[in-house]
């Protein structure tokens, strides 16, 4: 399990186990306050349990239309990943990527 999914996690625990029961109760915590934390956690568990989930995006375009462009932007934004502005098919394959902790590179 990687820190901020065992970070998140144990975040997940603390709120059922302390802070849920100490809020729930009218005098400190209007029940509609309650509702939107309860949301908000769900919204988060549901988070955590999909981060493995491999989201897979394709990006089809004609030469030149700043594909790679866009896919240097989303994935770093400072380093280039790919060849991007110049002139013809500078990523004339299929080009994969994918998230790692540590940075490699696999031809």
């Amino acid at each position: 399990m990687n820190p901020l999914t065992k970070f998140t996690t144990d975040l997940l625990k603390w709120y059922e186990q302390r802070a849920y029961p100490f809020f729930n109760d009218p005098l400190l915590m209007p029940s509609e306050k309650l509702s939107e934390f309860a949301r908000d956690a769900e919204r988060l568990r549901h988070s955590v349990e999909t981060l493995d989930t491999e989201l897979v995006v394709c990006f089809l375009g004609n030469s030149g239309v700043g594909k790679s462009t866009l896919l240097n932007a989303i994935v770093d934004g400072k380093q280039p990943l790919v060849p991007s502005g110049g002139i013809g098919p500078l990523t004339a394959q299929a080009v994969v990527v994918r998230y790692a902790t540590q940075p490699q590179l696999k031809v």
